[in-house]
């Protein structure tokens, strides 16, 4: 058999053939540390409420062909999913994974399995009902993109060139007879990439469907703030934040999550750091959710000493859960001492490491009051925050 190289025409939405009875496999097991993200990508909540997890699930959920959803998901509890989805634990790699979801469809059978990453959570219904439509036996069903940029080939010799008429991105959901895979996945090498690969090996042909631009895989940062302009919806919204505490004699002091070490040390209930302070009462008010004294009181005693960036990250759920998401932030320390000057850059870092976003996205920036006030007399330090969110309602 040889493979197709022309790309299927695009279908009517719903279409199918034949009856075929469908189900879909998410695979959400990986880590994915290169993102750099304080949670694996496919948690990671978009503009809309919706983690990629959840946005993948939704756009199969949507289509009325789709019969069944797998999520291979990291080993441990399952995930807060609705009843309908069955859940397993994923394998050591991409392919131990997939064997997983296949065998927990063997009870109740597809004719076809589309095999789909959770982290190209921007596909679109239109490309899930080109892949059913393409779909036949012998065949592996792949969504491609057409490369626009110009590429080399390195060799020993220098840089070839490359005709990049020939060259295609694959993209997923892919899709393949059902039993003739799970027969090929006994004996899959865990260096396998993608299904089409495996399915080629073997002696299957390849039909091509368009794939679409919106559809990249998020594998680094870039992607990720790629992705959530997709969803964000063009709607945006700023809140301010203020907050104050005493500055005595001490050993230290925690200023946007990074431990100052001086003479000096913050007086609060928690660890007293103002600039999270600042900044969590600003998303309070850019999304709506009122002051950081309602959810953390210092009449609580569960907050007592407690680390600020939890209070930070429990406020950022809240707003992504009204879909709202930080976008950018500046925040300002007023004070006399301690210079922040050399611990500026880690407290971007350790800002952006919290929220999920880039330090590009974070701006510190100190002040002093002239020797004026509290501040100036070096009595207290002062914070203010401004944030930026974004948000809207595309599904």
């Amino acid at each position: 058999m040889h493979e197709r190289s022309q790309i299927c025409p695009n279908q009517t939405q719903g279409a199918t053939k034949n009856m075929k009875r469908f189900a879909a496999i998410i695979v959400a097991a990986g880590s994915g540390t290169r993102l750099g993200a304080p949670k694996p990508k496919q948690f990671l909540t978009l503009p809309h409420g919706r983690t990629m997890l959840e946005q993948s699930i939704y756009m199969f959920q949507q289509h009325k062909s789709i019969e069944q959803i797998i999520v291979v998901r990291p080993d441990g509890d399952d995930l807060p999913l609705p009843k309908d989805i069955i859940q397993v634990s994923g394998g050591k790699s991409r392919a131990a994974s997939v064997a997983r979801g296949m065998n927990a469809l063997k009870s109740d059978a597809p004719d076809f399995v589309l095999v789909h990453d959770a982290a190209r959570c921007g596909l679109e219904a239109s490309l899930i009902d080109d892949v059913l439509h393409a779909c036949q036996d012998n065949y592996v069903v792949v969504p491609v993109m057409a490369m626009v940029d110009s590429l080399r080939l390195k060799t020993q010799q220098g840089w070839a060139d490359v005709n990049r008429k020939q060259i295609y991105g694959m993209q997923t959901p892919q899709a393949m007879p059902f039993h003739s895979y799970l027969e090929l996945l006994d004996s899959v090498p865990d260096e396998a990439t993608d299904d089409a690969s495996i399915m080629l090996q073997a002696g299957f042909e390849m039909r091509a469907v368009q794939g679409s631009r919106r559809n990249f895989k998020v594998t680094t940062m870039e992607d990720w703030q790629a992705m959530k302009r997709e969803f964000h919806g063009g709607f945006a919204r700023t809140g301010q934040g203020f907050d104050v505490h005493q500055l005595v004699p001490g050993e230290g002091l925690w200023l946007g999550g990074v431990y100052i070490n001086c003479e000096h040390q913050l007086v609060g209930h928690s660890d007293a750091d103002v600039l999270l302070h600042a900044l969590t009462d600003a998303v309070c008010g850019a999304a709506c959710l009122g002051d950081i004294g309602q959810y953390f009181p210092p009449s609580d005693d569960q907050w007592k000493d407690a680390s600020s960036d939890k209070f930070l990250q429990h406020i950022l759920a809240l707003a992504a859960d009204k879909g709202w998401i930080l976008a950018h932030a500046d925040v300002t320390l007023i004070g006399e001492r301690p210079r922040i000057s050399a611990h500026r850059d880690d407290i971007r870092a350790s800002i952006a490491s919290i929220a999920g976003i880039e330090a590009d996205d974070i701006n510190v920036k100190a002040t002093t009051t002239e020797k004026l006030g509290f501040a100036g007399r070096g009595e207290g330090l002062a914070a203010m925050a401004l944030a930026t969110m974004i948000g809207g309602s595309q599904t």
